[in-house]
């Protein structure tokens, strides 16, 4: 039998340094030699039943796959945290979402857990996470319409969904598909002119100062540019954004922009046409803000 060492190494070595007390006592190590390890601080506890070996603290990644872990099998990260994982979202607040096939029961402590009939997982950067159709029709369902918008511009442009396969998400007649089906349908008629035209009868709505449009800046044309604060603004269409070098092309510029001390905004076709008093509470608290 291999020494309790080399047992918790190779398990460790398979999921991002955690280890379950599971695999440890089916492996043949036991509770006793378990016990010790935590006595003597050389297994951490993470959740009941899942440890790491290591004495730094842990990623966000460990953290969530030890949630995962410690709801037991058929369970997968939820919510906004695949969307993290696939790299749709930055990192939701609050505690780890975990979904589970199977019977009902309560969650560890600092796991939201929720139950589902059905859950169609694939194990990504060693998580098990739901597909990233899955995933978006999950964003369709919590909402807000925005944050869904951003994840299903952020998949097309990593190639984690094709056009075809959103369309067949937006018919799909499953919960989420609706507002799939409505940021679909909104894409249609981006045009430059037009996004300068709405651009304008925003700014001019809500009393904010005149930008300067169509700028050179830093050898890019920019949609809007405010030289007093800052702040440039590009509003993004499916048309012209839904590509991985759009993608990469785009964040590139953004970050060129930060780099000298300038403030990117970016903001999409829908948002313009369909919520234009939030794009003008977003460009009044900008511009209210002194450039850094």
């Amino acid at each position: 039998m291999a020494p309790a060492e080399a047992v918790i190494a190779r398990i460790a070595a398979r999921q991002q340094g955690l280890v379950t007390r599971s695999a440890l006592l089916g492996e043949g190590v036991s509770g006793k030699a378990i016990r010790h390890r935590l006595e003597a601080g050389r297994l951490r506890r993470v959740f009941p039943g899942v440890y790491t070996a290591s004495l730094a603290p842990l990623t966000s990644e460990q953290t969530w796959l030890a949630a995962v872990l410690a709801c037991g099998p058929g369970s997968g990260l939820a919510a906004g945290f695949p969307a993290a994982t696939w790299r749709m979202l930055s990192e939701p607040p609050g505690p780890v979402e975990v979904l589970r096939c199977g019977p009902n029961r309560e969650g560890p402590a600092g796991v939201r857990l929720r139950h589902t009939r059905r859950l169609e997982l694939i194990t990504h950067r060693r998580i098990p996470v739901t597909t990233p159709a899955r995933t978006l029709l999950h964003l369709g369902v919590a909402g807000p319409l925005g944050r869904l918008e951003l994840a299903l511009s952020e998949a097309q442009a990593l190639r984690l969904v094709s056009r075809a396969e959103l369309e067949a998400l937006a018919t799909s007649g499953r919960r989420g598909s609706p507002a799939i089906r409505r940021l679909l349908e909104d894409a249609p008629g981006y045009t430059r002119e037009g996004a300068e035209r709405h651009l304008r009868a925003v700014v001019l709505r809500a009393e904010l100062p005149r930008a300067q449009h169509n700028a050179m800046v830093l050898g890019h044309e920019r949609d809007a540019y405010w030289p007093e604060h800052g702040l440039v603004v590009e509003v993004d269409g499916w048309a012209t954004h839904g590509s991985r070098e759009a993608f990469e092309r785009d964040r590139a510029r953004d970050a060129q922009l930060t780099a000298a001390g300038l403030r990117p905004m970016r903001i999409t076709w829908r948002q313009l046409t369909q919520a234009p008093e939030s794009v003008a509470a977003r460009l009044g608290a900008a511009l209210a803000r002194a450039p850094a």
